[in-house]
């Protein structure tokens, strides 16, 4: 399974988590990518993943601050 994902994954007992940040189209793409072989990997192996664990997605927005002296 690690092979095929590019995000870090955390796994501990029956618990895996994966996650990347996000700071450009390509990256909600490969992320995206993961998900899906995660889930192909789970129909190849006969896994299911508890659908009540599988809930947290937390999203920030970073601003910047940008001063200009005049």
């Amino acid at each position: 399974m690690d092979n095929a994902i590019s995000s870090n994954v955390l796994k501990f007992a029956d618990d895996t988590k994966v996650y990347r940040v996000v700071d450009n189209w390509f990256d909600g793409v490969q992320l995206q990518s993961d998900l899906d072989s995660l889930g192909d990997w789970a129909v190849k192996w006969q896994m299911k993943f508890n659908v009540e664990k599988c809930y947290n997605v937390k999203l920030y927005i970073m601003v910047k601050e940008v001063l200009i002296l005049a």
